[in-house]
């Protein structure tokens, strides 16, 4: 990646905006309300909904929510069921994050968050992180009744360089998931940055442990 270059970064949410021990308590009951509802919704217990989200998360790098659409072939459930986890109960402020945000905006980069999970839970877990959303120029969820906006294709990368007219090679995706955030961002012919703590050897996109690190990357600054 030439940061040179950089003009537009993308950030996921979960675990890339928010992240560390509340973020993967507040996630885990995402985990939990998806066993229950999958529960419900197929007439069995909640030992055997666990048991089904548990195999769809092995075979689909975590996303047990694929459940939904091989079993059910409706993943709306999953949208009611995901905004009735509360981020206020779970997320302390993430001051730091916020800083970073707006020191990326100052420098002149474009920020912009997309994410699988409805619109209206991505603002308030910005809200309740102490996040501003007035730092994204682009600010892209899940709509009701509407197909997730990344949901593993490259199709909203090249949409979104459309948008604002840039070459892909302008362009870094931020995200924890390499299979709806990083692959198809090199798909698309993007930069991609994966949050991760393992690296990958001879990866063709950078690895960070979180999302701090883009201090170092674009604003050569220790946190």
């Amino acid at each position: 990646m030439n940061k040179e270059k950089i003009k537009l970064i993308l950030f996921d949410i979960d675990n890339t905006l928010v992240f560390g021990e509340p973020a993967m308590n507040f996630y885990s009951q995402y985990s939990r309300t998806l066993e229950r509802t999958l529960a419900k919704l197929l007439k069995t217990d909640e030992v055997e909904g666990k048991r089904i989200a548990d195999d769809f998360r092995a075979r689909f790098n975590g996303h047990g929510e694929i459940a939904y659409i091989e079993l059910l072939g409706d993943i709306s459930p999953w949208y009611k069921a995901i905004r009735t986890v509360k981020p206020r109960k779970y997320l302390p402020k993430f001051a730091e994050v916020n800083k970073l945000l707006g020191k990326l905006r100052r420098k002149g980069y474009l920020l912009g968050a997309i994410t699988d999970g409805p619109t209206i839970q991505g603002e308030s877990i910005l809200r309740s992180a102490g996040i501003s959303k007035q730092h994204f120029n682009l600010f892209m969820g899940w709509e009701s009744n509407a197909a997730q906006p990344k949901g593993g294709k490259s199709d909203v990368y090249t949409r979104v360089a459309a948008l604002y007219n840039l070459d892909p090679e302008n362009i870094v995706m931020v995200g924890d998931t390499l299979r709806l955030d990083v692959l198809p961002a090199i798909e698309a012919n993007l930069n991609a940055i994966h949050i991760s703590d393992i690296e990958t050897p001879d990866a063709k996109w950078l690895t960070v442990k979180n999302v701090l690190e883009l201090n170092n990357i674009f604003l050569k600054e220790t946190v």
